[in-house]
């Protein structure tokens, strides 16, 4: 069975590229190309993303051999059942509305295993979010954790949430009321922000974009789904 590294090797070759032809995109030497295609070490994954897209090959291709060789997919399946999550790394990206075409364009990505993730739907993507705050270090998101939301997750009361609410995308906890309006909760049940009927209805005021439904410290990288 052929293996990353030759298959790497193989598709380089394919297309007419030296080593370096690879490496300078990615910002590292030749040699480190070499050590991937002997198997010596493993690329990180936004590396193995931007090699895919050198390639002109999806990343489940590169990673698998499996997949179709010539569709690229937002989101990508690993030999191990794991999905290549993409990161909402811009700034501007923080307030807006994540969309297909915002969350297309990412250039960082981390690993998740699927069964984290929970349901999939191609026209709403799962992504990851970058903690930018400590309003949740009660729940033991840290600032600049990544945390996975998936849109096609229902959000129930006091779920956390990625929410759109005047112009900024931010973690909360919202509590929904018979009227329509909503409460939204930080990482404690303090100064909850109070959203009327009117604003929650109006789709450019207001969005719960997603469930966060895992996250993963920066530091260790160890992912956690208790969230």
């Amino acid at each position: 069975m052929e293996t990353f590294g030759a298959r790497l090797g193989r598709l380089r070759r394919e297309k007419g590229l030296k080593r370096y032809d690879i490496a300078e995109p990615l910002g590292v030497d030749a040699e480190t190309i070499a050590r991937y295609e002997r198997e010596e070490r493993e690329p990180k994954v936004s590396d193995a993303v931007a090699i895919a897209n050198i390639l002109g090959v999806s990343i489940e291709y590169l990673a698998t051999g499996i997949a179709s060789p010539l569709k690229h997919s937002m989101y990508a399946y690993s030999a191990d059942d794991r999905i290549v999550v993409p990161v909402l790394s811009s700034s501007d990206s923080y307030n807006i509305i994540p969309s297909t075409d915002t969350i297309s364009v990412s250039t960082e990505h981390i690993l998740i295993p699927k069964t984290l993730i929970g349901t999939i739907q191609p026209q709403n993507p799962p992504f990851a979010f970058i903690a930018r705050d400590r309003s949740f270090e009660k729940f033991a998101v840290r600032e600049g954790s990544y945390v996975v939301i998936n849109p096609a997750e229902r959000v129930a009361n006091f779920d956390i949430a990625l929410v759109f609410y005047k112009g900024k995308l931010t973690l909360k906890r919202p509590q929904y009321t018979k009227s329509g309006a909503l409460y939204l909760f930080s990482g404690s049940n303090s100064d909850a922000i109070y959203v009327p009927a009117e604003d929650a209805s109006d789709a450019k005021e207001f969005k719960i974009v997603g469930k966060a439904v895992a996250y993963q410290f920066e530091e260790t990288k160890k992912i956690y789904h208790n969230i």
